[in-house]
């Protein structure tokens, strides 16, 4: 599920110069420039899972390895295992779980403040249970870190975004 994931992707995903520390899962197509992938452990051995394609531009790296569905273009010094009918993440079932529970929390009422300064994203959000935010695809596209976050402790962060495709960069 998605939850065994640090980052999960419904559709394609498009990376450039990233270093993620932890699994990464793909519905769709995955397409990589100079990223390195880690976080596969005994129990969870694959660090990508892509639903479709995966394709690897100039450098990076795949530790634990990676499990596609259809094609790839990697380097082959990446241990990659393509074309497989069988993956540890059914997209299909995940999809329509995650799609379904979106519109659940996209219903809630946003009771945090988020303000673009300097180009970053400051939070304030005091609820001591659920802190809510609402941000759209362009703010959050605009951005290039998070600056100040000042949330209850112990307390819960839902960020809804509005809008449709997102480009994350620098420090997000």
């Amino acid at each position: 599920t998605a939850e065994d994931f640090q980052v999960y992707v419904l559709r394609d995903l498009e990376l450039n110069g990233n270093n993620i520390g932890h699994r990464v899962a793909v519905g769709g197509n995955a397409t990589f420039t100079s990223t390195s992938l880690g976080g596969a452990t005994a129990d969870l051995p694959a660090s990508l899972v892509v639903g479709q394609n995966l394709t690897y531009r100039s450098g990076g790296s795949i530790a634990g390895g990676a499990l596609v569905g259809g094609v790839s273009d990697a380097f082959p010094y990446m241990p990659v295992a393509a074309g497989q009918t069988s993956l540890p993440v059914d997209f299909d079932v995940e999809n329509l779980r995650l799609k379904n529970l979106s519109g659940d929390l996209a219903a809630k009422t946003a009771n945090g403040v988020a303000e673009v300064k300097w180009g970053g994203l400051n939070l304030t959000g005091l609820d001591a249970g659920l802190n809510v935010f609402e941000i759209s695809a362009a703010t959050l596209s605009s951005v290039g870190w998070f600056g100040a976050v000042n949330i209850a402790a112990g307390s819960q962060v839902l960020i809804n975004v509005t809008g449709d495709n997102v480009n994350l960069r620098g420090g997000l």
